[in-house]
């Protein structure tokens, strides 16, 4: 499906106005080049602008302008009819793969928040439509962004301080229970628990920074039977090359 291009911006619909929906829709109004076009929720209420005070953007100066922002009643609407040349997917984790592939096919690129997906056969799957479409995909990985671990990342490689002999990484939050739509953080099946919700950061940045190990050894610990782990503790190991320990998860507060 083409459109017709009022501007030369680029366009974005976001797909899922919840906390994270709405986060990157506060900062595409700091972005120039960029304009907010279409947003989709299966919450009525998420679709107006009063639910960014709900959830702290309270700075006038990020809070977007939905003065002529299509709305959509969900995701498959957006892709369908939205007007835009980004599809930026902030649903719950388990609902990434189908409407990044969906939205690829749909002729749209794709930014998808984290994590990519909750199989590597459905990161597969993205991949390929990828290619298949000649559309970019890029997963939300923040953390290889922020100055911080750019700096870190920048000294490691030109090795401004030596070479790297070790590496912590500890990343520990709150359980998000009641955070998400149907409480799906809780449950594994629909959010992959706190691998993917906290370790994959540091993973992600680690393999950003270092590249792929030769050995991976990991433990993880359930709070109770059943439920996914919680507290995760991996160790990679590199030739001629640092160990790095990452230690993430949810504490019980």
């Amino acid at each position: 499906m083409k459109f017709w291009r009022r501007t030369n911006m680029l366009r974005i619909g976001i797909a899922g106005m919840g906390g994270m929906g709405w986060f990157h829709a506060s900062r595409y109004a700091q972005i120039q080049g960029v304009e907010l076009a279409a947003i989709a929720d299966v919450r009525p209420d998420r679709l107006e602008a009063k639910h960014a005070v709900q959830i702290n953007i309270e700075n006038k100066a990020s809070q977007p302008d939905l003065s002529s922002v299509q709305r959509f009643a969900d995701a498959e609407q957006l892709i369908a009819a939205a007007d835009v040349d980004i599809i930026d997917i902030c649903l719950p984790s388990y609902l990434h793969a189908p409407y990044t592939v969906q939205a690829l096919r749909a002729g749209r690129h794709v930014l998808c928040e984290k994590p990519m997906a909750l199989s590597l056969p459905d990161a597969d799957r993205m991949i390929a439509a990828s290619k298949e479409s000649g559309r970019k995909l890029m997963i939300a990985q923040c953390i290889r962004f922020w100055p911080e671990y750019q700096f870190l990342k920048k000294v490691v490689r030109e090795e401004s301080f030596g070479n790297l002999l070790s590496l912590n990484l500890y990343r520990i939050g709150g359980r998000p229970a009641g955070w998400g739509w149907e409480d799906w953080f809780m449950d594994p099946a629909r959010s992959g628990g706190s691998l993917y919700d906290l370790h994959i950061h540091d993973v992600d940045f680690v393999n950003s920074m270092l590249g792929a190990p030769e050995q991976i050894h990991a433990s993880g610990r359930r709070s109770s039977p059943g439920s996914s782990c919680e507290i995760i503790h991996s160790i990679y190991q590199y030739a001629n090359g640092p160990q790095v320990s990452i230690h993430a998860g949810w504490s019980e507060v």
